[in-house]
C-alpha cells in the first residue's frame, strides 16, 4: 500500500498526465481507488477536490476486492464473484442512496453497467482476468460497521469497494458527497488504479515528484 503522506496534487497530477486520466477541478470531488492486488484492507480511497486557493484531501484505507467470505463460500453469481477490473474510469457511476436499506454510500446508478472479472473456483485468490462481464448489480462505495476494527474482509466486499472506517466514511467522506450532490447532479465517478500503475506513472514516489 502507498504510504498516505506520498499521495499529493502533485503526485496525483502527475498520474493524470501521464495516464489521461482528467482531474475534475471546479470544486467537483473526485473519488480514486488505488489497489494493493490480493489482501485484506491493503488499499486506498483519495476524495479530492479543489477549493479557491487549496487542494482538499479525504485518504482511507479499505478494499477493493471481494472477500474470502464471497471468494471461498457464497458466490452472488453463477459465473462467480465480482471484481471490478482496474486502470478504468467509471463515468457517472454512482448516486447517494442507501446501502443494503441501512446507511447512506455512493450507490449503483441504475442501468449503469461496470466492467468486472468474475472469478468462479473458490481458492481464495482473486482473479484479475478472463472474460468482461457487465452485468454486476449494487456495487456500492460503502463501508464496513460501527466500530469495526479487524483487518478481514470478509462479507463485507463482494465486488464493492469498500472504506475500512466506518465512522470516517458516514461522518467524513459522505458528508463532502452530500455537499457537493447539487455540484454533481447525484452523479459521482469512479477511478480505479493498480498500485504498480500508479507507481509506474508517477516515477519513484519516494524519491522524485515531477510537478505538473
Amino acid at each position: 500500500m502507498i504510504p498516505e503522506n506520498l499521495i499529493n496534487i502533485k503526485t496525483l497530477k502527475q498520474f493524470s498526465y501521464n495516464s489521461g486520466f482528467k482531474i475534475l477541478d471546479y470544486g467537483k470531488l473526485n473519488i480514486w481507488g488505488i489497489r494493493t492486488p490480493r489482501g485484506e484492507f491493503n488499499d486506498l480511497f483519495i476524495y479530492f477536490w479543489k477549493n479557491i486557493d487549496r487542494w482538499d484531501f479525504i485518504i482511507e484505507k479499505g478494499t477493493t476486492e471481494p472477500g474470502q467470505g464471497y471468494l471461498l463460500n457464497k458466490m452472488l453469481n453463477k459465473n462467480g464473484t465480482a471484481v471490478l477490473c482496474h486502470n478504468h474510469y467509471y463515468a457517472d457511476c454512482w448516486s447517494i442512496r442507501k446501502h443494503n436499506n441501512s446507511y447512506d454510500a455512493l450507490c449503483q446508478r441504475d442501468g449503469y453497467q461496470f466492467k468486472v472479472w468474475r472469478d468462479p473456483n473458490k481458492n481464495g485468490l482473486v482473479d484479475y482476468d478472463g472474460k468482461i462481464y457487465y452485468d454486476a448489480a449494487g456495487l456500492n462505495n460503502h463501508s464496513t460497521k460501527l466500530g469495526y476494527v479487524a483487518n478481514y474482509i470478509g462479507n463485507f466486499g463482494a465486488g464493492c469497494q469498500v472504506v475500512w472506517n466506518f465512522a470516517n466514511f458516514t461522518n467524513k467522506i459522505m458528508k463532502v458527497v452530500k455537499e457537493k450532490k447539487q455540484l454533481h447532479n447525484n452523479r459521482y465517478s469512479y477511478l480505479l488504479v493498480t498500485e504498480n500503475n500508479f507507481r509506474r506513472l508517477t516515477g519513484n514516489l519516494e524519491h522524485k515528484e515531477k510537478i505538473i
